[in-house]
């Protein structure tokens, strides 16, 4: 699903001697300032290097795990970028990385050098910190800092020193703007154990190493030598700016970037064939005592197919079983559903620790990894030869197979389909559409607990599976004021976002989140007055009702230019390009049909309609038509996106759907006045 260039380094693995010290080694120095010299300060605008508005003249990293162990790592990071124009000055805006939970900036240096040799010192002043949100709702507080005294012409550097708690594995060298040089120093864990113990844990502790997406030329020094080596130096050359496209996959997956981290000396395929065997064995463990689970599922197993079976077994879950993953206060649960009103019952109950599935079961409540293996447990109890499988959110990043360290971190359930594929379950997650899985989770590899065929791609959803209906109905009346009801239908992906959005809200919020989430698509309009219906049952489409008003048209000569579909769901061409470097990625495959009716005022009519337009391709379809009857003006639309991924050679047609419904969506409609009938004298 994305390019990433043949270039996997050797992997080291040293071995760890008894009682390894650092005795006779220098101590190691904090990166520091160094002296700009003229090559920098030559550094101009460049088109074949790609160097317009600044450039990083480098960007040096330290990552330090000597003592990983005891105290956590450090990782020290040096830049110097070259301004060059009033739009690179946004480059003196810096935003400290966010690396790990529970991080700490240990120290930060800047400065600003201006050509004429004076140097102006960031102060502790102007440094601050701010509270920022991350994708998954965690909450971090970010370091950031304004470089003082920036001109268009001029050198900025910065060093910032970050503690974190663990080893961190992955450096991503490239940037928005080109980098003209990259090296980063890794300072390998050492640790004071036996010769015997380093053997048994060397599927943990060997260093590995390992680069992405770069074709230029990747020097690796082992230091201080060979045989003893203690730290390895990485140093690359010019990187070139990274260039995002619209609808692709995420940026960390196309970023040039190094990964660095300790695990197995094994092959790759020993290493993620021993992964799916132990999260089978951890699975079995927990099941082991399921003697709950078994009087559960005895009454599924008259159901006459397996369908039936997973769909009794889901059921179940869903109805039983409170997932405190997605739960604010994770010490206490409220218990209880809500009642006729829509109101959540308040009622606290304090956690117990499940060890087993039984006690998921007496519980009624779980982590989703538990919730997980219980409702594989059922399908198992009933002869379903389900199995544990772990995906990845590719909203994030994409799986590396030959990157050997745990990266998934979303657990489903699958079950052989028949053939030599498998259909996933995602009971751990909530307001999921049965039979249905997470977008995120959609097109990427799973890693199949046990399974001979560990690695299997979890399928799309089809369109028609996260299909919409819009239904519109307009007055325009005297004053040519569009204004009506609509009346929204949503099933699939979208429909698990939005019953998501009220998800362990106050029902007393409902109407106002729900209505915040749409006004997106209609953004021109005034929406108020929502209903909704099916908001708790996720078997049914989730309807919106509300009512809708548009600003007046305008009227001139007797004549109105009505454009019918800026009237209805707001569209829009993410693609202008002439080409395309990266696949297509959209978040899912999806149907959209919406319907409008216009009450025209007595005494206008509609002079003219346009004809009826359709475009299909491989991509998907796209049609209009418009009718007029009496004093109605009737339209439809359909949009199909046939699937989510599209590798970049299919762009032209990507790009030519979205093209054909923003052309067939601007076509206008002329309404003008009845002439009066003239009477005989």
């Amino acid at each position: 699903m994305y390019r990433i260039t043949k270039l996997l380094l050797p992997l080291l693995i040293i071995c760890l001697i008894p009682q390894m010290t650092l005795a006779g080694k220098k101590k190691k120095k904090d990166l520091a300032f160094e002296e700009p010299t003229m090559t920098d300060w030559n550094v101009k605008v460049d088109s074949a290097l790609k160097i317009f508005d600044a450039a990083m003249i480098f960007e040096k990293v330290v990552s330090d795990d000597e003592k990983v162990v005891d105290k956590g790592s450090f990782r020290t990071i040096y830049r110097r970028i070259r301004i060059l124009s009033a739009a690179g000055r946004e480059w003196g805006d810096v935003d400290a990385p966010v690396l790990s939970k529970g991080q700490k900036i240990k120290k930060i240096m800047g400065r600003t050098l201006l050509p004429d040799g004076k140097i102006i010192e960031l102060t502790e002043d102007q440094i601050f910190e701010k509270e920022v949100v991350k994708t998954k709702g965690d909450k971090f507080k970010q370091t950031t800092f304004s470089m003082p005294g920036l001109t268009d012409d001029c050198i900025i550097e910065y060093i910032i020193k970050i503690h974190t708690d663990g080893y961190l594995s992955e450096w991503v060298a490239q940037k928005d703007i080109p980098v003209l040089r990259a090296e980063m120093h890794w300072y390998l864990a050492q640790l004071d154990i036996s010769k015997a113990v380093a053997k048994r844990a060397e599927d943990r502790i060997t260093p590995n190493y390992l680069w992405l997406n770069t074709s230029s030329k990747v020097n690796v020094t082992q230091l201080p030598n060979i045989k003893a080596p203690t730290s390895l130096l990485f140093e690359s050359g010019y990187i070139p700016p990274f260039e995002e496209e619209p609808r692709s996959v995420p940026d960390a997956s196309l970023k040039t970037k190094l990964y660095t981290y300790y695990g197995s000396a094994a092959p790759v395929e020993t290493y993620w064939g021993e992964k799916s065997r132990d999260e089978l064995h951890d699975m079995e463990d927990f099941c082991e005592k399921n003697k709950r689970v078994k009087k559960i599922v005895e009454p599924f197993k008259e159901l006459a197919t397996d369908e039936e079976k997973i769909q009794a077994a889901l059921d179940w879950i869903h109805a039983n079983i409170i997932n405190i993953s997605y739960l604010d206060d994770e010490d206490e649960i409220e218990v209880g559903k809500r009642n006729s009103d829509k109101k959540k019952l308040v009622k606290k109950k304090k956690l117990n620790k499940n060890k087993n599935a039984s006690d998921v079961i007496k519980n009624g409540y779980a982590w989703r990894t538990h919730i997980c293996n219980t409702f594989c447990d059922m399908l198992r109890e009933m002869n379903i030869d389900a199995k544990l499988a772990w995906t990845k959110d590719r909203s994030e990043d994409l799986f590396v197979k030959k990157a050997k360290f745990w990266q998934f971190d979303c657990v489903m359930v699958a079950v052989p389909d028949g053939s030599d594929q498998f259909k996933f379950y995602a009971p751990g997650y909530a307001c999921t559409t049965p039979g249905m899985v997470p977008w995120y989770t959609e097109g990427v590899v799973a890693l199949i607990c046990g399974a001979e065929d560990y690695l299997s791609i979890v399928p799309f959803s089809s369109a028609t599976s996260n299909g919409e209906t819009h239904a519109f109905t307009y007055t325009l009346g005297e004053d040519f004021i569009p204004k009506g009801e609509v009346h929204l239908q949503y099933s699939g992906q979208k429909a698990r976002s939005l019953r998501l959005d009220v998800f362990n809200e106050d029902s007393t919020d409902f109407q106002q989140l729900l209505l915040d989430e749409i006004k997106d698509e209609f953004s021109k309009a005034e929406l108020d007055s929502l209903q909704f219906e099916n908001i708790d049952d996720a078997t049914e489409p989730l309807g919106l009702s509300c009512s809708i008003k548009y600003p007046a048209l305008l009227t001139q000569a007797g004549r109105v230019l009505l454009k019918p579909f800026d009237y209805c769901r707001e569209t829009e061409n993410p693609f202008h390009a002439n080409d395309r470097q990266y696949g297509i990625l959209f978040k899912y495959a999806h149907q959209i049909r919406e319907s409008a009716q216009f009450e025209i005022p007595d005494g206008w009519i509609v002079e003219g309609l346009p004809e009826p337009r359709t475009f299909e391709s491989p991509v998907g379809k796209c049609t209009i038509s418009i009718a007029n009857f009496g004093n109605q003006l009737s339209v439809q639309r359909l949009f199909c996106l046939n699937s989510p991924f599209w590798v970049a050679e299919n762009y032209s047609f990507v790009k030519e759907l979205y093209q054909n419904l923003q052309d067939m969506s601007s076509v206008i409609v002329v309404l003008a006045e009845q002439p009066q009938e003239q009477t005989s004298p």
